[in-house]
């Protein structure tokens, strides 16, 4: 099985950006239409899922713009899967046992889960849920987020709300991450998890289902126990295209075909996209991911 790596629709994550190019509809003379690479074949998995095809799986490529450093490419290996009627924690089980036959079994055992509240606590000293706090609209805010990244080592760059968190946790906290043995994160901030469902931890806070698995810093997997509310997913594309908006990027093409399938009705599952280019990383104990892949232009 193969999605497609020409897609009709964009993204929806406002903080990511994707390559697109057109399609000559009737020749270069006529019109033309926006396509785009992947940044992930979700949306199109998804549609099978809701067709009916049960467990899903895919070994692929996703496409992330401008996306380049020690452990990112703009072209990446992934597998990715879904599995019916599983929970988010059966899933996080059975990447431990993927990962082990790459990392060894000794790499993978005694993983840990901790709280996006709990790795921001320890490692950012703030309070990623605290409206006051560091993603504040206000001088006070301001002025908590300079001091939590001086307090870091970090440079404070000018970003507003969410962003702020972006950044602490890709400079401040999943850096830390798993440095004794492999490390889940999980109760993301609701805005975080807009293909997730969301729920309330044990402090009332809205969280959002979505895992990552960190060893040494590095990040290998994303998933989520998947939404299947169609309205509730148009809501949250509706506010990621206004954040993007606000961003002054490029508007994408909303996936209306996605939306259907949901519509149609999706089964209750949890998925998961794993980065083979980081496991390979890691399992080779390289500090850079250009030298885990044969090609780098």
């Amino acid at each position: 099985m193969k999605t497609p790596l020409l897609a009709r629709a964009s993204g929806s994550d406002p903080l990511l950006d994707w390559f697109e190019t057109e399609s000559f509809v009737d020749g270069s003379d006529g019109p033309r239409r926006r396509l785009f690479m992947p940044t992930s074949p979700e949306f199109h998995m998804k549609r099978l899922l809701a067709a009916g095809w049960g467990d899903v799986w895919q070994l692929t490529s996703g496409f992330r713009n401008g996306d380049r450093g020690a452990s990112h490419l703009e072209e990446f290996s992934i597998l990715e899967w879904y599995r019916v009627g599983w929970s988010d924690e059966r899933l996080m089980d059975e990447v431990l046992e993927i990962c082990a036959l790459a990392l060894g079994k000794e790499r993978t055992a005694g993983a840990k889960k901790t709280t996006y509240a709990e790795a921001f606590e320890r490692f950012a000293q703030c309070d990623p849920f605290d409206p006051r706090g560091v993603t504040a609209p206000t001088p006070e805010g301001r002025a908590l987020f300079e001091e939590t990244c001086r307090r870091a080592g970090v440079a404070a760059p000018e970003c507003d709300g969410d962003e702020r968190l972006h950044w602490l946790h890709g400079t401040v906290v999943a850096p830390r991450l798993g440095a004794g043995g492999p490390e889940f994160l999980v109760e993301w901030p609701a805005p975080q998890a807009a293909l997730a469902k969301i729920e309330r931890d044990s402090r009332g806070r809205l969280v959002g289902r979505r895992f990552e698995l960190y060893v040494r810093g590095v990040e290998l997997c994303n998933g989520y126990q998947e939404l299947t509310d169609a309205a509730e997913q148009r809501r949250r594309f509706d506010e990621e295209a206004g954040q993007r908006r606000a961003l002054g990027k490029r508007p994408g093409v909303r996936d209306d075909e996605f939306l259907a399938a949901l519509d149609a009705g999706m089964p209750e599952c949890a998925g998961v996209a794993l980065g083979l280019d980081r496991l390979v990383m890691l399992a080779l104990g390289i500090d850079d991911i250009e030298r885990a892949v044969p090609f780098v232009d």
